[in-house]
């Protein structure tokens, strides 16, 4: 009788490792190297070598160390225990045992995390989405991809639109936007070009187009400049097709109003050719934005939701006039209120430059090395188009 019971321990110890190595080999067969695989992370990928991941029982195990080298978490352990949190959320879980606290909720799974050879931990990858992150593995293509699911915060965007394209704005301006390497909306009235010796020359306008960096858009003023509420409804297109034909090859997205006047007739044919427009400041005595002021007044910031709704209206600070004179408004309270309110809100602030002397030069340097210090980014027509529009 010892014997038969000694033989049957026998074949159940035979048996058990058996079973083990078959659930090994299956393991092992459903296993990707880290290096085969893309593993992105809020968009960008990370090259991971320490270690293999796999896909068992739809869990995608991976080392404990990727999370802490990878992912915004902060992690805590005691003996066996260990925990995971994310702002307000919280996981647990223990070394050999299927049981899970995930936001103080129990949860069994079907895998128990346990620590490899050379002392890396497997857990299953998926608890994490406990913490608002998101994981997507596409087998076929082999990716896997991390995120998370709360919007990064936004800064702002800051914009600035040099109306008219003149010599002295090439001369003035230019110089100072390429030292602080920060772009410009650079919008020429066409027709002038070449032809009025105080306005800017083609040759001017490609040297900015091709040598700044970041790259300038180079937007439409119209064509000659008149006050298009004016004008009748085939003069409006003529002015809008025309001057869009002229800087075809700097492809053009924005218009801006000539001497901040519009109507819907305008925004009709501007539409037509645009993606967006740029109008002029709060103005209490109208209902629209057409003002040639504004630093004073905080509504001049747009909103994103007011952009979205209104892209040919978007509103304009000005800080310099016709003859270079810096706005008497434009105090250094004034404006550096505006910065911060555009980056409390995530607003779209478009500053417009006319002409340029030394002192607004001066002026506009300090304005923009504020901006910088409080990291506000700068950007063009496309990136309100980018950041804003098609968000």
């Amino acid at each position: 009788m010892t014997g038969l019971i000694g033989r049957n321990v026998l074949l159940l110890i035979l048996l058990f490792f058996l079973i083990s190595s078959i659930k090994f080999d299956i393991l092992l067969n459903t296993s990707f190297a880290a290096d085969e695989v893309d593993i992105i992370i809020d968009g960008e990928e990370v090259k991971y070598d320490k270690d293999k991941f796999w896909v068992k029982d739809n869990n995608i195990l991976m080392p404990l160390d990727f999370v802490k080298d990878n992912l915004d978490v902060e992690i805590n352990n005691y003996e066996s225990e260990y925990q995971i949190k994310k702002d307000d959320k919280k996981v647990f879980f223990y070394i050999g045992e299927k049981l899970y606290i995930i936001n103080d909720e129990k949860k069994e799974k079907d895998f128990s995390p346990y620590i490899t050879e050379d002392y890396n931990i497997i857990m299953p990858l998926n608890i994490l989405e406990g913490l608002g992150i998101i994981i997507e593995l596409d087998q076929a293509e082999r990716k896997l991809k991390v995120y998370d699911e709360k919007e990064p915060e936004r800064p702002g965007l800051i914009t600035f639109v040099l109306d008219d394209g003149s010599k002295n704005q090439y001369e003035m301006l230019y110089p100072l936007f390429k030292e602080k390497e920060i772009p410009a909306n650079w919008s020429p009235a066409t027709v002038y070009l070449d032809e009025l010796d105080d306005f800017a020359t083609w040759e001017m306008i490609y040297n900015v187009y091709k040598n700044s960096k970041p790259r300038w858009e180079i937007s439409s003023h119209s064509s000659s400049h008149p006050n298009l509420t004016n004008q009748s409804n085939e003069r409006i297109r003529i002015e809008a097709e025309y001057s869009k034909r002229a800087l075809s090859e700097f492809e053009p997205v924005s218009f801006v109003y000539p001497y901040y006047q519009y109507n819907d007739r305008v925004i009709e044919q501007v539409k037509e050719h645009y993606d967006l427009a740029y109008a002029g400041s709060i103005n209490d005595d109208y209902n629209r934005p057409t003002g040639n002021n504004g630093a004073n007044d905080i509504r001049n910031i747009n909103s994103r939701e007011y952009v979205k709704e209104n892209p040919y209206e978007i509103k304009r600070v000005t800080l310099t006039g016709p003859h270079g004179n810096w706005n008497s408004l434009a105090s250094h309270y004034n404006l550096e209120r505006l910065v911060d309110k555009t980056k409390e809100k995530d607003g779209l602030l478009a500053f417009t430059l006319h002409k340029a002397d030394e002192n607004s030069v001066e002026r506009l340097r300090e304005l923009i090395n504020y901006i910088k210090e409080v990291d506000v980014p700068v950007g063009t027509s496309y990136d309100v188009i980018d950041e804003i529009l098609e968000d």
